[in-house]
């Protein structure tokens, strides 16, 4: 397990970690997983890294004309280039996206799409998926999927890919092709990628709509629903951090975790400077959704800045996003957890020299404390008290009033 959200993201799906400081995808990290030339046409795909908010990927039936990117190479006329915009979350790897009814108005399970229609063809057909599209000129080709070999209709000379490595090659001109060998992922992304180009597909030919009958493969019935495994292993789904009565509440879940040993939560004041505050246990390999929290009581006033530090058993660690949240300083005392058992924390801008009071309800005194200093926060110990009502009184140069206080 690499890294953490790269976007805890962690889809109870895949065990592929996400990557923080994602860059631009390469060949191979985008792969067809379905093809579906009858009815309204469709495609399926899976992403074997994360894809970040706010992509966009690029899909065309256009025939390339086998010249090199750059030097004179480009997508001939005719056919449609379908856009798509993943949408404002990062896609955590592993996860299967569904393009449907592509030859009118195409539907798509994650974000949206635009641009024209693409009308597959059951024979002699190739279709794209690229990145940088810019004119007739893509800057990077992910896959391919050919339903007759790459020849007639369309190449892969100069596009950086291979047949069985990072483009599926069917032979003969088949109207429905669906993967179904292994959605598990061990080694690494690449030998992924070959897994599923060069791995077992089902196919379907003949005349009517096949898309939907009564024999496999059907779209988009039989597209696998996801991937898992150890190639990207933690996948956090979430961190959040939200107010409380009794501090700073963080959360975050993960989907997938490979070799997970433990995660640091860190915090700072500046976003720069960080310190370990809590060391909270993962859960080494689990391919199950997991929740995990923590409860930072002692936030500062102002902004507090979390991250979340995630390390595996061979030492490799990554971080996720930064979560802030912010507390005004205030006027009056801030009392937490209450009602408290074993300590009490105490907030107040400018606790200035002078004394902690606590009173039952009959208001007899049963506790002092002296502050030397000035604080922010003070933390009390109540655990000698019996279980009832009192009230707490600050007195000194910050002369609060009497604040009740719960022990249980």
């Amino acid at each position: 397990m690499n890294t953490i959200y790269k976007h805890f993201l962690l889809l109870v799906s895949m065990a592929f970690l996400p990557q923080i400081g994602w860059g631009q995808m390469n060949e191979g990290e985008l792969m067809f997983v379905g093809f579906n030339a009858d009815g309204d046409d469709g495609f399926a795909v899976v992403a074997l890294v994360e894809i970040p908010a706010s992509s966009t990927i690029y899909f065309t039936d256009k025939e390339w004309n086998g010249m090199p990117i750059g030097a004179g190479g480009a997508f001939n006329s005719g056919e449609a280039v379908m856009t798509w915009s993943t949408g404002g979350s990062a896609i955590a790897a592993g996860t299967v996206v569904t393009f449907d009814q592509t030859s009118g108005a195409a539907t798509v399970t994650v974000g949206s799409v635009s641009g024209g229609g693409i009308n597959l063809a059951a024979g002699n057909e190739v279709l794209y998926a690229f990145v940088g599209f810019n004119s007739s000129t893509p800057t990077t080709f992910l896959s391919a999927i050919g339903n007759s070999g790459f020849g007639a209709n369309g190449t892969l000379d100069n596009t950086g890919l291979a047949a069985g490595v990072t483009a599926v090659s069917i032979s003969g001109s088949e109207d429905v092709m669906v993967y179904d060998g292994s959605t598990t992922c061990n080694t690494t992304v690449a030998d992924c990628a070959g897994q599923i180009a060069g791995g077992s597909w089902d196919t379907q030919d003949g005349t009517g709509d096949q898309s939907s009958d009564i024999s496999a493969p059907n779209f988009p019935a039989n597209v696998p629903a996801s991937f898992r495994g150890s190639a990207l292993p933690v996948d956090l789904l979430f961190f959040s951090v939200a107010k409380s009565k009794e501090g700073a509440l963080l959360s975050w879940a993960t989907a997938t975790e490979e070799n997970n040993h433990y995660f640091n939560i860190e915090r700072s004041n500046d976003a720069k400077t960080w310190a370990s505050i809590a060391r909270i246990e993962g859960a080494g390999t689990s391919y199950e959704t997991l929740d995990y929290s923590f409860l930072d009581k002692r936030p500062s006033s102002g902004t507090s800045y979390y991250r979340l530090k995630q390390t595996d058993y061979d030492g490799a660690f990554s971080y996720s996003d930064i979560e802030s949240v912010h507390y005004k300083p205030s006027k009056e005392l801030s009392l937490f957890p209450n009602p408290a058992t074993h300590e009490l924390w105490i907030r107040g801008e400018g606790l200035t020299p002078g004394q902690l009071q606590i009173f039952n309800a009959l208001g007899q005194l049963q506790r002092v404390k002296v502050l030397q200093g000035e604080y922010e926060e003070f933390q009390l110990d109540v655990s000698h008290l019996s279980r009832g009502m009192y009230f707490l009184k600050a007195k000194g140069v910050s002369d609060w009033p009497a604040s009740p206080i719960v022990i249980r």
